[in-house]
Order: C-alpha cells, then sequence, then structure tokens
C-alpha cells in the first residue's frame, strides 16, 4: 500500500478509557472545537478544565459524557483530514458517540441522553 490510509473502521471508546487532557490534542482543530463548544452550550460549562481534572473523572457523569465528546471530537477531526470510515462502533458509552459520528443521532441529543444515562446509573442500586 502507498500514500495516506484513507480509509478505516472508526472503534470509540467508553468511559473507562477516559484520562484527563484527553481532549486536548484535538482542540487544534475546527471541527474538534466545534464538537467541544457544542457540548459545552448544552451542558451549560466549559468542558474542558472539567474532563482535565482527575477527580472529576472519578465521577461516571463526567467520564461517560467525556469518553463521548472526545469520541466525536476526534472522529470529526479524522474526517475534517481527509479519512473516509468504512464503518463506526463504540465500547460501552462510546456505542453513543458513534452513532453520532456516523450521522445517525445528533450530538446535542446524545450529550442530553448521556448526561441523564450516568446521572441514572449513578443512583441506581
Amino acid at each position: 500500500m502507498t500514500g495516506p490510509l484513507r480509509e478505516a473502521a472508526v472503534v470509540l471508546p467508553g468511559e473507562d478509557a477516559v484520562v484527563p487532557g484527553a481532549l486536548d490534542p484535538w482542540l487544534t482543530d475546527q471541527a474538534a472545537r466545534d464538537v467541544v463548544e457544542e457540548a459545552s452550550e448544552v451542558l451549560g460549562r466549559n468542558v474542558v478544565p472539567w474532563w482535565r481534572d482527575r477527580l472529576n473523572l472519578c465521577d461516571p457523569v463526567a467520564a461517560a459524557l467525556a469518553a463521548v465528546v472526545t469520541g466525536v471530537a476526534g472522529a470529526r477531526s479524522l474526517v475534517a483530514q481527509g479519512l473516509q470510515p468504512v464503518a463506526y462502533a463504540g465500547h460501552g458509552v462510546g456505542e453513543y458517540a458513534a452513532l453520532v459520528a456516523a450521522g445517525a443521532l445528533r450530538l446535542d441529543q446524545v450529550v442530553a441522553l448521556v448526561d441523564w444515562r450516568a446521572e441514572m446509573l449513578t443512583h441506581a442500586p
């Protein structure tokens, strides 16, 4: 094979893969920043400093949201750079990110849904 890779399957991780600052490398790309700005608007807070703090990511709500937004931001950044995904998949909450990246669901809907889902899971026995 010669030349850069243009087609690939994209697998997005779940909340267990989230680490502080994972979003930072994507922030240099406008497509990723647009995702972050939309998520921040839906949640009513700037998510970047929220997810840089290791202690905040111990909260299942923060971890789930960080996984989704980071996954979508990364996927959109790669597409903006020329990657043509042939398939999207996700592990755990990453499945929601995959649905957004594939265009099956809107980011604002999924951010609100994952926020609600994670909040309910924290209260489940």
